[in-house]
């Protein structure tokens, strides 16, 4: 007998040990109903994560077990939590996480890395968990063929500084302010479609990683 799903879990028809089912948490309900919107809901369920997840590295078990938004992560998953964690007990064959490209959203998904990774180590060592990739920007022009998305400010100057090499000018240019913002066959192209998304698998190479860079802002927190 599983545990009692979270309510606002929007849930999906088939599930693990089916292959091709998938979680995608989304940060906040904003992006959870835009997700919505475009998913598939024979394999594809959506969780909304409210507000920034605990510490693991700052928080005790209790306060960990006490947060309803990763209790909620846990009982959409199936499988229990720790030592307790069972892998062929999840309910879907991948978890992506959906959160805005933005230095919030960024913060906001590395916490729930450190939490599977803490608490559902057995999920990254599998290659189960990935990161879904909404576009920061994107540019139109007379000249391109289609918009070209990019994801970062950084990616934006170099495109920006090709296309004036290019002698494209003229271009109308959107920001998008959090996966809510990006139009229903945007997000569904880039972030769910397996045939046009590109998902960046999260190992627990990513985890230690980012707990390396969280233990050295705590010892040096300038």
């Amino acid at each position: 007998m599983r545990d009692v799903l979270p309510d606002q879990l929007d849930d999906c028809q088939i599930h693990w040990p089916t292959p091709g089912s998938e979680l995608i948490i989304a940060e906040g309900i904003s992006a959870a109903n835009a997700l919505n919107v475009v998913r598939s809901p024979e394999w594809q369920a959506v969780l909304p994560v409210q507000g920034k997840p605990q510490n693991v590295l700052t928080s005790s078990q209790i306060r960990i077990e006490a947060s309803a938004p990763l209790m909620g992560v846990r009982d959409a998953i199936g499988a229990g939590l720790g030592d307790g964690f069972v892998l062929n007990r999840r309910r879907y064959e991948r978890v992506i996480l959906a959160f805005d490209p933005d230095a919030d959203g960024i913060h906001s998904r590395a916490l729930l890395l450190l939490f599977l990774h803490k608490y559902m180590a057995p999920l990254l060592r599998a290659g189960a968990v990935f990161a879904a990739r909404p576009p920061l920007w994107q540019i139109a022009a007379k000249g391109l063929a289609e918009p070209v998305h990019v994801w970062t400010d950084g990616q934006y100057n170099d495109v920006c500084a090709q296309l004036d090499a290019r002698g494209i000018h003229g271009r109308d240019v959107d920001r998008y302010r959090g996966i809510a913002s990006i139009p229903p066959q945007i997000l569904h192209a880039t972030c769910l479609d397996p045939k046009t998304r590109v998902l960046a698998r999260l190992t627990t190479e990513h985890a230690m990683a980012t707990m390396a860079a969280y233990n050295r802002a705590r010892m040096d927190p300038r």
